[in-house]
């Protein structure tokens, strides 16, 4: 499709990283590979009725909006700006907020506690318990847990995971 008419082109995030990851392919080093990868690259825009052209070739720009004074008139303003979308309510700083609802896995206590537990306290329950307490961890599976919970990435457990570390911490006398 060629000409000076613009062409819309829906194409879906999943068919754009299919021909993403087909457009890496072409650059191996083995022929038959890079080959093929070509050939369903154009499988793949004939199949979503869309042409090389089509996809590459960008869009064209609207035409300037002109406004002309006559008679002595001042032009008609330009409509204001859209207002900003709301604010999105917040947590207390530190708190995970609860925007899931309880679907089990443990007790509602226990789900309502690992959704409200500021902010990284588990990783100092785990390291206290590691440090001050190693004599309460069972086995080495409670030994590893207790290990990893400590040098987490993550700010928040799951509920399962809050079980856990909570019955270890309150064996060790120590509580969120």
């Amino acid at each position: 499709m060629s000409g000076t008419t613009a062409t819309v082109i829906n194409v879906t995030d999943a068919n754009l990283c299919k021909l993403i990851k087909l457009l890496g392919m072409t650059a191996s080093d083995n022929d038959g590979e890079s080959a093929n990868a070509g050939r369903l690259a154009n499988r793949l825009l004939l199949s979503m009725g869309v042409s090389w052209q089509d996809l590459l070739t960008p869009p064209e720009e609207p035409p300037p909006s002109v406004t002309v004074n006559v008679g002595g008139q001042p032009a008609a303003a330009p409509p204001p700006p859209p207002p900003p979308p709301p604010p999105q309510p917040q947590a207390a700083p530190g708190v995970q907020p609860s925007a899931r609802k309880y679907r089990g896995g443990g007790s509602a206590r226990a789900h309502y506690m690992a959704t409200h537990v500021p902010a990284g306290r588990h990783k100092t329950i785990a390291a206290e318990i590691l440090a001050h307490h190693s004599h309460v961890i069972r086995n080495s599976n409670e030994h590893d847990f207790v290990t990893d919970t400590a040098a987490s990435i993550y700010d928040y457990l799951t509920n399962r995971q809050y079980v856990w570390l909570a019955a270890i911490a309150n064996r060790a006398g120590l509580s969120f």
